[in-house]
């Protein structure tokens, strides 16, 4: 997830996760 830059934008769960 934190290489896929651009994936987090698509994927809320991803971005939650970042974030």
């Amino acid at each position: 997830m934190q290489h896929s830059a651009p994936m987090k934008c698509l994927d809320p769960f991803s971005g939650s996760l970042n974030n």
